[in-house]
């Protein structure tokens, strides 16, 4: 729902669409009486919220990750620690691999240990059928 939910949003700008994703052990009338009680009283609310057990409102955001400690694969890959720094040679890719330098990786709100990540295409593997997406997002 979540992806179908962000389609809509980008497809269908003049469109408003939230979306709530509640537990599994709610059932349909809990989560009516939430969206009733809870949600449509406030004078704003983010278009996607995640309701946890207790009926506490997260909304998942964004985060700029880290800065790296590899290199890109192709320039000159070190890695360091401090003031240590040490050639560092990543696995190789396989076939069917894909290789993404990321960008930002924010928690996903559809499972507790998903993520999601904006970034670009750095190599791809010999098997990979679309080999012009190195530089894509």
């Amino acid at each position: 729902m979540l992806g179908l939910a962000r389609a809509l949003r980008h497809e269908y700008p003049a469109w408003t669409i939230y979306l709530a994703i509640f537990p599994c052990s709610w059932n349909v009338a809990e989560q009516e009486a939430h969206v009733r009680l809870q949600l449509l009283p406030l004078p704003w609310v983010d278009s996607e919220v995640t309701i946890d057990e207790n009926g506490t409102i997260r909304v998942p955001r964004i985060v700029k990750a880290a800065s790296s400690r590899i290199e890109l694969r192709g320039s000159s890959p070190v890695q360091f620690r401090g003031t240590e720094v040490w050639r560092a040679y990543p696995a190789e890719i396989g076939p069917n691999d894909v290789e993404v330098s990321v960008q930002y990786v924010g928690l996903s709100t559809v499972g507790p240990t998903w993520t999601e990540f904006v970034g670009r295409v750095t190599a791809v593997g010999a098997g990979v059928a679309d080999r012009y997406i190195v530089g894509r997002r």
